[in-house]
């Protein structure tokens, strides 16, 4: 229970009339749902359009301050705070807008309410709709929050705020070790993309293991099974966690066996999504949506070969040889006729040094934002739940 007062949002908050900007003949810059990257909480994408051009959901004129929270599932956990700007700023009649009445709370403070894992699971479970489910302002505006002195939510919005900017700051050093591994990857084997003769099949340089239509029974607990979900772009994600039962593992996995380092390569939902598999577990099983790359140790290594796969020259050759239009997917008899690069192996094996030094300032990188993102977590559980 809060030791602070529990009162309304909309108790704390000004009443946001909305207004017809087609009236002005201006340059406005309008906020639609899309806007809003939902993970980061900010503003992505202003469509800056002539007042007469508006849409007809164009009818909220905010202000620096003021806080979007969207009605609308998939994205109720779609909120920003707009920030200083040029235009005149109209947002989607799909945003319910917080302005906080100054006398009384901050707008941070809210903002940082709002990014709560309390208040948006309140806003999902409150949403009706078959469709498109959403919530109305009113349901927004009856969330009740703790409501600290002033100097006390000034505090916690500057502490909350540190938070979040060392953990993008995190996230932007991981990010450059990625954009560095690529940059190496160019300058050790951009002059092969170039070469016709050094071109072969994907079939002569690797072994693929294919469990596709082979779905298993699945379980709380046992094996962990990898699919299509847990491959990311260049990343392994261990969620969504998924299993078999032990004691089916020798009956499904009669294809092959996938070792630590080979690579995933996913066949559609999404396209051409690629990792190496980590060391995490001990033993594991393959399937849905995924073929499973095991590079020919005297021509190729998995470290060259993610990468390769990930290359623009790669991904357009799988676009091209892709078929469906519902779920756009490659076959295996096209894929194994895929051709890359083949450099000499040990100007591979050093790039595999230079990734696995890589790999490990990432890890500990991880490990540091993991326990930064955990202490955020703490902190917004010690304040609003």
């Amino acid at each position: 229970m809060s030791k602070w007062e529990m009162v309304r949002l909309g108790d704390v908050c000004e009443e946001v009339k909305t207004e017809d900007p087609t009236k002005n003949d201006k340059t406005i810059d309008y906020i639609d749902i899309s806007a809003i990257n939902a993970e980061t909480k900010n503003i992505v994408d202003y469509k800056t359009i002539l007042s007469k051009d508006a849409p007809s959901r164009a009818r909220q004129k905010v202000c620096t301050g003021d806080i979007l929270v969207s009605t609308v599932r998939p994205n109720l956990n779609a909120v920003a705070i707009i920030n200083t700007h040029e235009n005149d700023i109209i947002a989607s009649t799909g945003f319910c807008v917080l302005r906080a009445k100054p006398d009384l709370a901050l707008n941070k403070y809210i903002f940082a309410i709002t990014k709560s894992s309390n208040f948006i699971f309140d806003m999902v479970k409150q949403a009706t709709g078959a469709s498109y489910p959403a919530v109305s302002d009113k349901i927004i505006l009856n969330y009740k929050i703790p409501l600290p002195p002033l100097p006390v939510q000034q505090k916690i919005a500057d502490v909350l705020d540190c938070a979040s900017a060392l953990i993008e700051k995190r996230k932007a050093q991981i990010a450059k070790l990625d954009l560095l591994v690529k940059s190496q990857f160019a300058e050790m084997f951009g002059k092969y993309y170039f070469d016709k003769d050094a071109y072969n099949k994907l079939k002569e340089m690797c072994d693929f293991i294919d469990y596709r239509g082979k779905t298993p029974e699945k379980s709380e607990a046992g094996i962990p099974l990898i699919t299509a979900k847990n491959v990311r772009d260049n990343a392994f994600s261990k969620e969504p966690q998924e299993f078999i039962p032990e004691t089916n593992y020798e009956s499904v996995m009669t294809r092959g066996i996938p070792q630590y380092n080979d690579v995933l390569f996913t066949t559609e939902a999404p396209l051409g999504n690629v990792c190496r598999i980590p060391p995490i577990y001990k033993k594991f099983c393959v399937g849905q949506r995924l073929i499973t790359m095991q590079p020919k140790a005297d021509r190729l290594n998995s470290e060259y070969l993610e990468r390769a796969l990930l290359h623009q020259d790669f991904q357009e050759k799988i676009l091209q040889r892709s078929s469906g239009s519902t779920v756009v997917g490659i076959r295996s008899k096209e894929l194994v006729e895929l051709t890359l690069p083949l450099p000499p192996l040990d100007l591979q094996n050093r790039f595999a040094d230079f990734v696995r030094t890589a790999d490990k300032s990432k890890v500990e990188m991880q490990q540091g934002l993991g326990k930064l993102e955990m202490l955020y977590k703490a902190l917004m559980q010690e304040y609003f739940e």
